[in-house]
């Protein structure tokens, strides 16, 4: 698995964005074909809308696999989450991503997951001490 520093982590970041965007658009598009596969009485549309809604499902897995091909990892779909693969020393660490930030403000340790998250500046504190 390819590291990242917080520099490159964000340049790739920035190059997917587009997908990203893609990503966040096919996520509505998904949940606006459920809830109206939930209210259609007649079995015909029903099963139409069901082989879109496969469709739709198999574009996104596409999205997410050009997402992974960059080195990040998803963690989470709604909202997207993406983890960089990066080191702290020795210690492998994840640079944390969450839909809705500009760039890469936090990090994590590899079993601490979300709720471990810590802004990159301490990182970047620990860099200029050494």
């Amino acid at each position: 698995m390819r590291y990242f520093d917080l520099e490159e982590a964000n340049r790739v970041l920035e190059s997917i964005k587009p997908v990203i965007y893609d990503f966040i658009d096919m996520r509505e598009e998904i949940v606006d074909i459920i809830e109206r596969i939930s209210s259609i009485d007649d079995e015909l549309e029903k099963l139409y809308m069901e082989s879109v809604l496969e469709e739709k499902k198999n574009q996104m897995n596409n999205l997410i696999y050009e997402i992974s091909a960059t080195g990040a990892v998803v963690k989470g779909l709604n909202p997207l989450l993406l983890d960089f693969l990066s080191k702290k020393g020795n210690q492998d660490i994840w640079l944390c991503w969450l839909e809705g930030e500009e760039e890469i403000t936090h990090w994590h340790g590899i079993e601490e997951g979300f709720a471990g998250r810590k802004p990159v500046e301490l990182l970047e504190e620990e860099r200029k001490d050494i």
